[in-house]
């Protein structure tokens, strides 16, 4: 069984190296999945991250990060793609350089998603389960966001990031509590009037499930 396992650990990663040398970087994710179907408790997944690591095949390496319980991981990984992102628009300012930081951005907040939501389903089996994990990834990606707003010296790109901060806290409030977001925020932003914040409270007191939630977080 130990030499099988060695001879698939092997074909695999040889399979990645083909793909790569065919320039089908594309189609490592997809068959990354399909080989973890067909193999779930052999998959050599700590060596194909390292392949994947090596090659920079990002897409693969943050799923197997996440397949791995590794999400602080995943995230800071895209997190860095996130700031190249931004950095190239804001050289040069593109409305396509901007949509492509969304779709950055959009997958950290999706990493953040993913692990509340799954710490929140291990808590209703087992109570001593810490969602604090998925809290702090929350929290480091806002603060990216914060210090992406320090930057920006046009007008536009400071107002587009400041859209983007105010939909990730409305996305946090669904998973994080209020009272752990309003200090926090304003630990991280201590000369600032919160905007963000301000708009995402009035919506709130505005609406009766809103106001709910404010109540249960008190």
């Amino acid at each position: 069984d130990m030499k099988n396992n060695d001879s698939l650990c092997d074909l695999l990663l040889l399979q990645i190296d083909l793909l790569i040398k065919l320039k089908k970087e594309n189609e490592i994710l997809p068959s990354i999945k399909e080989q973890i179907k067909i193999y779930p408790n052999s998959y050599p997944k700590q060596k194909c991250l390292e392949k994947c690591l090596e090659y920079k095949i990002n897409d693969a390496a943050v799923y197997l990060y996440q397949s791995l319980g590794k999400n602080d991981s995943a995230l800071a990984l895209t997190k860095e793609q996130t700031e190249n992102a931004f950095n190239t628009y804001l050289k040069d300012e593109k409305e396509e350089s901007y949509k492509y930081f969304l779709t950055q951005l959009d997958l950290c907040i999706k990493i953040c998603q993913y692990t509340s939501e799954y710490l929140e389903k291990q808590k209703l089996v087992n109570k001593d389960i810490n969602t604090k994990e998925g809290d702090k990834l929350w929290f480091d990606l806002l603060k990216t966001l914060y210090n992406f707003e320090k930057k920006c010296v046009m007008k536009e790109a400071e107002k587009k990031i400041s859209e983007n901060i105010e939909d990730l806290l409305r996305k946090m409030c669904l998973h994080v509590s209020l009272q752990n977001i309003i200090e926090t925020v304003t630990e991280i932003q201590k000369d600032a009037q919160y905007k963000e914040f301000k708009n995402i409270l009035g919506d709130m007191l505005r609406s009766n499930n809103g106001f709910n939630r404010i109540l249960e977080n008190t």
